[in-house]
């Protein structure tokens, strides 16, 4: 198979694969800078001995893999999951029967927010290449060190599930992972809220409770104009005119900036 699937045959012939086997380790790279939206621009995969990457922004889209991702008896082997679950919803759907890596690391005694490469390093005793982290990865072709690191990211969450699981189990500490993967599993989506985007705020709790209103509902817009333009919400409200018709308090406007 090749390293990476950009047409739609080879992507389907993959999907009819991934559907027999009991584990995936997967992994994201994408783009958000500027949008509000994060642009997925390669999924990364093992299953087996096998690793993968699908060239996201070549293929219409990724329907083949809804049904994989909703089977919880499929694992999904992740390693900081949340944002790659937030950033595959839209295209995949939903992922449930998760092992987060980081997680588990982290119930074992290790650091609890331990990067994938020093938990492979610490754990399988293999060194990654770190050259193409601030990597475009919108940009294409992608060149052979691009791939390889892709592929890096996920050629160990396979073994690391192996070596976490093992260790979870003698320290009687598998049940707490267990709960903590099917809270995981209830958030199913990612999105925010629009009305409760005011969470995101800082000072807000300064404020008295009529502005503090005014500033939910300033919130509320300015989140709901990010998502209809796909801009991310720092580009809103951020001029004085704004804040003023909104509220003509400097206190309310130290929130926004």
């Amino acid at each position: 198979m090749s390293a990476i699937i950009s047409d739609q045959q080879a992507f389907a012939q993959l999907c009819g694969q991934l559907a027999q086997h009991a584990s995936l380790g997967i992994d994201t790279e994408f783009m958000r800078e500027r949008t509000y939206f994060a642009q997925l621009c390669l999924l990364q995969l093992s299953f087996g001995d096998q690793v993968v990457c699908i060239d996201t922004l070549a293929l219409p889209e990724l329907g083949p893999l809804r049904t994989i991702m909703a089977t919880p008896a499929i694992g999904k082997v992740l390693h900081a999951a949340r944002q790659d679950l937030e950033v595959m919803g839209p295209a995949t759907g939903p992922l449930v029967g998760l092992f987060d890596t980081q997680v588990a690391a982290a119930l074992i005694g290790l650091p609890a927010q331990i990067g994938y490469g020093d938990l492979v390093s610490q754990l399988l005793g293999q060194r990654l290449h770190k050259a193409e982290t601030r990597t475009d990865w919108s940009r294409r072709p992608l060149s052979s060190a691009q791939i390889a690191y892709a592929l890096d990211d996920v050629r160990y969450l396979q073994p690391l599930r192996e070596r976490l699981s093992s260790r979870l189990q003698q320290l009687g500490r598998w049940n707490w992972f267990q709960e903590e993967m099917a809270q995981l599993d209830a958030v199913g989506s990612y999105a925010i809220d629009p009305e409760d985007s005011w969470r995101r705020l800082k000072g807000i709790a300064e404020l008295d409770a009529g502005r503090q209103s005014l500033a939910r509902a300033l919130a509320a817009w300015r989140e709901r104009r990010a998502i209809s333009s796909d801009r991310r919400a720092t580009g809103y409200c951020r001029t004085p005119r704004c804040a003023t018709s909104c509220c003509a308090c400097r206190t309310t406007w130290r929130i926004w900036r």
